[in-house]
Formats: C-alpha cells, sequence, structure tokens
C-alpha cells in the first residue's frame, strides 16, 4: 500500500523498517524544529520536515495504524495451543460421532442376519 509522506514522496508501508520523530539538525530548524524518519527494509532513508511536533507525531501514528492494518499480527504461542486443543476437541467429538453411528449400523447388521 502507498502512503504520501509528501508531495513528492509515496513509500510502502509495508517496507518501513523504522520510523521516529526526532529534532531537525538542518539550516531550517527554526521554522520547522521537528523531522520524521523513515528508514526503509532496503536502505533508502526518506525525512519530513514539521512545524509542530504533534503533527509529525499524528503522522507517525497515522502510518503505523495503516501498517498494523496491512500486516498480520503473529500468533502467539498460547493462542496457537488454544485453537489447536478447540479444533482437536471439535474433532475428537465428531470422530466419536461417527465411530458410534459406524459401529450402531454394523451391529444392527449383524442382528438382522
Amino acid at each position: 500500500m502507498l502512503y504520501a509522506i509528501s508531495e513528492s514522496y509515496f513509500i510502502d508501508i509495508s517496507e518501513i523498517a523504522h520510523i521516529r520523530c526526532e529534532p531537525n539538525p538542518e539550516n531550517n530548524a527554526n521554522k520547522y524544529p521537528y523531522r520524521m524518519c523513515i528508514r526503509m527494509k532496503d536502505g533508502q532513508q526518506y525525512s519530513v520536515a514539521y512545524s509542530d511536533k504533534r503533527r509529525c507525531q499524528n503522522e507517525i501514528g497515522d502510518i503505523v495504524s495503516r501498517h498494523n492494518q496491512l500486516v498480520a499480527v503473529p500468533v502467539t504461542r498460547y493462542e496457537l495451543e488454544a485453537i489447536t486443543r478447540n479444533e482437536s476437541e471439535r474433532l475428537k467429538r465428531y470422530l466419536r460421532k461417527l465411530a458410534d453411528t459406524y459401529f450402531k449400523e454394523r451391529t444392527e447388521d449383524r442382528e438382522k442376519s
């Protein structure tokens, strides 16, 4: 998913490695004292200057929330164990039901013959 970080930069949110808001060390620091720094997985770096720290942090928050919507959160060990246990119990009940039906039919067939 492409995200416009300024009028000239579009970045792929899934390729962001690190993002932060920091003081701007450049000459225009009086007008734009903060900058958002983005480092991509391939090593490229982008930065956009902001006049207000809150705007910079809001932009970062927006990017992070879009990234979280795009990328699935890994399953924890506890969640995996709970899912596996629930599915195993469900399958056991189903197999018991099938086995009971099968043996009931075999018993009825034997009694008929």
